[in-house]
């Protein structure tokens, strides 16, 4: 059925039955001219259709709306994994501060804005967020902690949305939000063309020019991962600071001494702004990296002053060696090194 016809039946149905186009037609019981009478008549009919036509398209414009709203659930924190498309370094210093601010304001003043999940792929019952990793984490935290949980559970829009769709509404988030520093911007750039998106295409989802996404990924794809979120955000610096980064990672060996680097007390200590620079130097080969003196330690047990084992460190290495006449010992040591690194860890981990 056409249009055309099913607009005619609904004129139809709105004058009682009648067509209009007859209506149209009849002459007037009044007397005067037919030929004016029936001007008359037929303009209002008209206008009258084109009115009833709007009123339609408007209907239907709120029908599609109001399919594509969805309506706020509540949902267990446990239940919303994370975003498979990172754009945030939360796990930096500075972003656990405005956590704890947010968690603090949550917690006396609950969650204003709804967070935008969809339904998992892959797991029933589970859900990927689009939005709000922020909210949801610290609800999460909220929710663990408090004697009745179900007060911190998510107030959360369900919609199934593509892998396109989650992306977009997720940069749409970030447009309104608080700016990406330029290495998160680089490191989800690099994420988006994971997903086989053009620089064309990517250029108004970030928000800047197409040649601007090809120096973002070029950039980021000679940064590790793990060395730039050690890094952080290091929010004052932009793209010159990371290109110079960039340039010095330029082998194995450079991203190594990086990744040495990162475990160091002065590194830990500095802001991201300053890692950048230890991280430079460190790269290329400079004295970011503190250098061990070559130097050895004796071990010696008993009256006599037996040696039974000695440990040399050197820039490189530290070795442990053990006399032949303590064999035992050695094989005792060996079996044991998994023990002990384990029990190294959890003193580690308790301490910190």
């Amino acid at each position: 059925m056409t249009n055309a016809s099913n607009h005619s039946k609904k004129m139809k149905a709105l004058f009682g039955g009648v067509d209009p186009a007859k209506l149209a037609g009849k002459k007037p019981a009044v007397p005067g001219s037919s030929v004016e009478a029936g001007r008359v008549t037929s303009g209002t009919v008209k206008s009258m259709s084109s009115a009833f036509s709007t009123i339609e398209k408007e209907n239907e414009e709120l029908r599609q709306k109001l399919q594509a709203t969805a309506f706020v659930e509540r949902l267990s924190p446990n239940l919303i994994d994370p975003s498979p498309y990172r754009d945030r370094f939360e796990d930096d210093e500075g972003a656990r501060h405005e956590l704890d601010e947010l968690k603090e304001s949550i917690a006396v003043e609950g969650q204003k804005i709804a967070v935008l999940v969809r339904p998992h792929p892959s797991e029933a019952g589970r859900y990927q967020l689009a939005y709000g990793h922020r909210r949801v984490k610290v609800l999460r935290e909220l929710y663990v902690a408090a004697e009745n949980p179900e007060i911190f559970q998510v107030n959360a829009y369900v919609r199934a949305l593509s892998d396109s769709e989650l992306i977009k509404e997720q940069s749409l988030e970030n447009a309104v939000r608080e700016n990406l520093s330029w290495i998160e911007l680089a490191m989800w750039a690099r994420q988006l063309k994971s997903t086989r998106l053009t620089n064309r295409s990517m250029a108004p989802i970030l928000g800047i020019p197409e040649s601007g996404v090809s120096r973002l990924i070029k950039i980021s794809e000679q940064i590790p991962d793990d060395v730039a979120r050690a890094i952080g955000r290091a929010k004052e610096s932009g793209r010159r600071r990371w290109a110079a980064l960039a340039q010095e990672l330029t082998d194995p060996a450079s991203i190594q001494r990086v990744r040495a680097l990162v475990s160091s007390d002065e590194f830990k200590k500095a802001d991201g702004d300053k890692r950048i620079s230890l991280s430079i130097d460190a790269a290329a080969g400079k004295s970011a990296v503190p250098a061990k003196i070559d130097q050895s330690k004796v071990f010696k047990a008993g009256l006599d002053g037996d040696v039974f084992a000695k440990v040399k460190e050197t820039r490189n290495a530290t070795t442990v060696t053990i006399p032949n006449k303590e064999t035992d010992f050695a094989k005792w040591l060996t079996e044991k090194i998994p023990d002990l690194r384990s029990e190294y860890l959890a003193a580690r981990d308790k301490e910190s």
